[in-house]
């Protein structure tokens, strides 16, 4: 097996959510093996493949090649990520996924990687494949990697979504999470149980995406709650607007209890009427928004199906002040600097534990400039402790704090990279900085003296059911790599491009 199409079909074999690196890490130690290479897996998972120096080229530089081994799988089904695997599929030129996220996002970068370190007939220096785990979930493959797995001049970082971009600097991100402690009071008897769903917004990338007006459900479900607050009373039995911090949320549920004392064709009749006025007002911007809702059942206590595992109670406490304090989670761009995004926020994760009794939530904060990010987390994180539910118990904190990439003044591997491009192209490679999060400035923190760049072939949708890689592009993208490790393994320390 040689072709890295190849390499990412048989990836797309192992299940590799965030946090399950079980099955992955053993293709990549197998292939290792059935390669020749030397394998080393460190305590975290992530996995560095060597491969020598060839003859002739022992005083070449070392260059690694980097890419995270895991991916957000989102499905249109909420199949099990931990268990279910990827079924890609070639349509009109593009590499597209089975109901579920495809993974290009990062797996197209492992392929390659893998490609080229099982090309016989490529001579170059060491050539290093850098596997990093948990990039999605906060960079913490990265954060922990020893640094003497980073004994390199080049790096080659294989996680952009772009061809023809050199990607030369990229976000920083910070989790700001609040948690808070409820308790259930019994409600037999005492009211209707009314679900709201809310389905078919376009989503994406909270970094990538952020800027191409798309709304979030948490947008809409935390509006649409207030107003029905505002005139009937209402407890709380399950939200669920996301589980990943890097998403933009797609979908909500609410499911409520509707007070015995409240008028339930009015309630209806006012349902009817909020869903219509923001199906309205989103018609444009997304057509595929869908809202439904419904009563599941007249009497609370015979809905044994849906409610046994809460033992027919609600939680009690202010749902109204509770909106209130994920209002203050800021959605979208923050502050643009010379019209590109600088800082944003995501609110992804809101949803009750019932093991735990607890409901979590958690934003994603980015900027490209690290002054900006602690002050925007700092702010927002007063804010939220400035603002208290009466008698609930609240945690806020932050975690998964990771640098920004800035970009380096003198980058020899940038010289090289644009002259690569154009030899093949016969045109300029654009330069580039990016709102995503990228592991290069935690990497390079840890040795300061690598050069680094970042590329990639076009992938559409990351993180999403409608993720695609246009395949002419990879195969142009794989084409400008493979002819940029040659590039450099035939430079001396003395060359000059």
């Amino acid at each position: 097996m040689s072709s890295y199409l190849e390499y990412f079909k048989e990836i797309c074999k192992f299940p590799h959510p965030s946090g399950r690196n079980e099955a992955i890490n053993f293709f990549l130690e197998k292939f290792a093996k059935e390669n020749s290479l030397y394998a080393e897996k460190d305590d975290y998972g992530n996995v560095i493949i060597t491969k020598k120096a060839d003859k002739d080229f022992e005083n070449k530089p070392a260059i690694i090649l980097q890419a995270h081994s895991d991916m957000v799988f989102v499905s249109v089904d909420n199949r099990d990520k931990e268990t279910s695997v990827i079924e890609p599929l070639e349509e009109n030129g593009f590499l597209k996924a089975k109901g579920t996220s495809l993974g290009a996002d990062n797996g197209i970068g492992m392929a390659y990687a893998l490609s080229l370190l099982s090309d016989k007939d490529l001579k170059t220096g060491k050539l290093i494949g850098l596997f990093t785990s948990d990039e999605e979930v906060g960079m913490k493959g990265a954060e922990i990697l020893d640094k003497k797995y980073l004994d390199a001049r080049y790096l080659i970082n294989l996680d952009s979504e772009k061809e023809g971009e050199a990607v030369v600097s990229s976000a920083g991100g910070v989790n700001i999470n609040a948690t808070f402690e409820l308790s259930r009071v019994k409600k037999e008897n005492e009211g209707t149980v009314f679900e709201l769903e809310l389905s078919g917004l376009t989503g994406g990338h909270s970094g990538t995406d952020i800027d191409k007006n798309r709304t979030s459900a948490v947008e809409i479900i935390i509006p649409l709650a207030f107003a029905l607050l505002d005139k009937y009373r209402l407890d709380l039995i399950n939200i669920n607007m996301g589980k990943t911090c890097n998403v933009i949320s797609t979908s909500a549920t609410l499911k409520l209890l509707l007070e015995k004392s409240e008028n339930y064709e009015s309630f209806r009749n006012e349902c009817e009427k909020l869903i219509y006025d923001i199906k309205n007002e989103y018609k444009e911007k997304e057509p595929n928004l869908k809202i439904t809702h419904r009563f599941i059942r007249s009497s609370f206590t015979l809905d044994e199906r849906v409610y046994n595992f809460v033992k027919r109670t609600v939680y009690d406490f202010d749902l109204k002040q509770f909106l209130k304090i994920l209002a203050l989670f800021p959605q979208g761009i923050l502050e643009r600097s010379n019209k590109e995004v600088c800082v944003s926020s995501n609110l992804g994760i809101c949803y009750v534990d019932f093991n735990t009794d607890k409901l979590i939530t958690s934003a994603f904060l980015r900027s490209n400039v690290n002054e900006k990010l602690v002050f925007y987390k700092d702010k927002i994180l007063q804010s939220l402790k400035e603002n208290k539910i009466y008698n609930v118990n609240a945690d806020y904190n932050t975690t998964d704090f990771y640098l920004p990439w800035e970009k380096s003044d003198n980058s020899r591997l940038l010289l090289i990279t644009k002259d690569t491009y154009k030899k093949i192209f016969n045109k300029e490679i654009s330069i580039k900085s990016i709102h995503a999060g990228l592991e290069c400035g935690t990497i390079k923190e840890k040795n300061p003296s690598l050069d680094i760049v970042s590329i990639g072939p076009n992938i559409y949708n990351a993180h999403t059911t409608r993720e695609m890689i246009d395949i002419k592009s990879a195969d142009r993208t794989f084409e400008f790599l493979k002819n940029l490790v040659i590039a450099l393994a035939k430079i001396t320390s003395n060359s000059i491009i």
